[in-house]
C-alpha cells in the first residue's frame, strides 16, 4: 500500500525513496486531498496501488536485465503487502506486459517485440504463477478481455498466444480448450473474430496432436 505524505512546513509532498533491488530510487508523489491535516496520508486502491508497483517493477526489471530471482521476490513482497488473492497475480503480471513499454510503442509489431522480451525474460514468474490448466485458460481470457479494447493487441493476439505455448507458459490442451468454450456474450463480435485470428495456430495443434496419437 502506498502512503503520501505531505510536509507541513512546506505543504509540499515529502520526497521518499524506495528501494529497488538494491538500488535507491525516487518514488512518483502524488499530492494528498486537501482536507488531509499536517502530515495527510491517504491509502490507494489496493488493486491499483499494486497494480502500478508490479508495472514499475516489471519495466525497471525488463528495461535493466534485473535477474527473475530478484523480479520474483520484489511481485511476491509487494503482493504480502496488498490484498491480492495469489491465483490472480499472474493475470496481473501478464495485464503489466501487455500495458507495454513506459515510452510509447508506434506499431503493433513494435508492441509484440516488447511483449516477447519481456515474457521471455519473466518465463519463471509465469511458469511459478500459472501452474494449473484453469489458471492457463483464465490467462487466455485476461488477454483475449485485453484485446478486446486494445487495437494493438488484438492484431498481435495469437503471436502472444503462439509466444507463451513456446515457452511452455500454456499448454496445447489449454489453448484447445480455450477455443472450444463459447464466448462470453460480452462483445461477442469482437470475441468471435479473435478467436477465428487463432484458427491456424488451433488446426496445427490439432493436427500436431492427432499425429502424435498415431
Amino acid at each position: 500500500m502506498n502512503i503520501k505524505l505531505i510536509d507541513p512546513t512546506s505543504g509540499g509532498p515529502v520526497q521518499s525513496e524506495a528501494v529497488v533491488w538494491g538500488m535507491r530510487k525516487p518514488t512518483v508523489d502524488i499530492l494528498v486531498r486537501p482536507e488531509t491535516p499536517e502530515i495527510g496520508i491517504v491509502h490507494d486502491d489496493p488493486e491499483e496501488a499494486f497494480y502500478r508497483d508490479l508495472l514499475e517493477i516489471i519495466r525497471y526489471g525488463v528495461s535493466h536485465s534485473v535477474a527473475v530471482e530478484n523480479i520474483q521476490m520484489e511481485i511476491k513482497s509487494r503482493r504480502h503487502a496488498s490484498v491480492i488473492p495469489m491465483e490472480e497475480i499472474g493475470i496481473y503480471v501478464m495485464q503489466v506486459v501487455l500495458d507495454g513499454p513506459s515510452q510509447p510503442v508506434n506499431s503493433p509489431q513494435e508492441l509484440l517485440n516488447y511483449v516477447k522480451t519481456t515474457i521471455t525474460h519473466l518465463v519463471q514468474v509465469f511458469v511459478n504463477l500459472i501452474n494449473e490448466d484453469e489458471q492457463e485458460i483464465e490467462l487466455i481470457n485476461a488477454i483475449e478481455t485485453v484485446a478486446i479494447g486494445n487495437r494493438m493487441v488484438s492484431h498481435i493476439f495469437q503471436h502472444i498466444l503462439y509466444h507463451l505455448y513456446d515457452k511452455d507458459i500454456i499448454s496445447q490442451e489449454s489453448i484447445l480448450s480455450w477455443h472450444g468454450i463459447e464466448p462470453l456474450n460480452y462483445e461477442m463480435k469482437k470475441r468471435t473474430s479473435l478467436r477465428k485470428s487463432i484458427d491456424t495456430i488451433v488446426e496445427w495443434l490439432q493436427n500436431a496432436d492427432t499425429d502424435s496419437s498415431d
